[in-house]
């Protein structure tokens, strides 16, 4: 019998090996995660839920979630991080029993609707939650490894680490920049900061903007270091361009699926 449950320390060995069990992706590309801790990730949420799924007294999935609101504060959402299960259990309804229960929680803390992202080749996924009401928002498509050559900066431009005592005409380029996306909430001084700062591998250290000769900022970019989390294992090569130096390996489109809670 399946129950449900919060997730506890004593359950991260188990699904760091469900984890690894587990690879996003298909028979031409897949990509696997190789951490210490699994809720290594949730440490960048204010709010966030992990609900652990038991058969026979041992785990054999979960669930993530975290709570957001948006900008105007008018309006509270849930975005589902994960929903893992053993491929031992799979096809028994474990990811629906999960999904219920985040849902059920989601309708807890008031949220609006619930959202969650899908690597175009899970097809189950993308079957399981079209039949619990969900539907497709929009595709995404993003680089997923890539290396290039460096570059000569153009001499009317510096590149120089981000002066965190100065930090407010970066914040106004990347609100600027990010203004119209429905999730984005923009930043103040304070909150881009303490967000720098507080996630693993981030930091001010890997923050840096590009400016003129008048000292106007002109773009800025940041390093996250991954391997704070873990380390992503390409198990599958999809597809590989060389040209002068240039490598990079396409992935398919994410989508978005969007729920009004009941």
């Amino acid at each position: 019998m399946v129950s449900i449950r919060p997730f506890n320390k004593g359950d991260n060995q188990r699904m760091l090996e469900i984890e690894k069990l587990c690879p996003q992706g298909d028979e031409k590309c897949a990509m696997g995660v190789d951490k210490k801790d699994i809720i290594t990730r949730y440490k960048m949420y204010d709010n966030w839920d992990v609900f652990v799924a038991e058969e026979g007294g041992k785990v054999a999935g979960w669930i993530g979630l975290t709570l957001k609101t948006t900008p105007e504060q008018k309006e509270k959402y849930v975005y589902i991080t994960e929903v893992m299960v053993d491929p031992a259990f799979q096809r028994t309804g474990i990811a629906t029993r999960l999904i219920k229960e985040a849902e059920k929680k989601a309708q807890e803390m008031e949220a609006a609707y619930a959202y969650c992202y899908i690597y175009e080749p899970n097809k189950a996924s993308r079957f399981l939650f079209e039949k619990m009401g969900y539907s497709e928002m929009r595709s995404i498509k993003f680089p997923g490894i890539s290396t290039y050559k460096k570059l000569d900066v153009p001499p009317e431009y510096s590149i120089k680490p981000v002066d965190t005592k100065k930090i407010n005409d970066a914040v106004n380029l990347i609100n600027e920049y990010n203004s119209g996306f429905r999730h984005f909430m923009p930043f103040t001084a304070q909150t881009f900061g303490s967000r720098l700062r507080f996630i693993p591998g981030y930091g001010p250290e890997n923050f840096w903007t590009v400016r003129d000769k008048e000292n106007k900022i002109a773009a800025c970019a940041g390093l996250w270091d991954s391997s704070g989390l873990g380390s992503f294992i390409l198990c599958q090569r999809a597809s590989s361009n060389e040209n002068d130096g240039i490598s990079f390996w396409s992935f398919k489109p994410y989508y978005e699926s969007s729920r009004v809670s009941s």
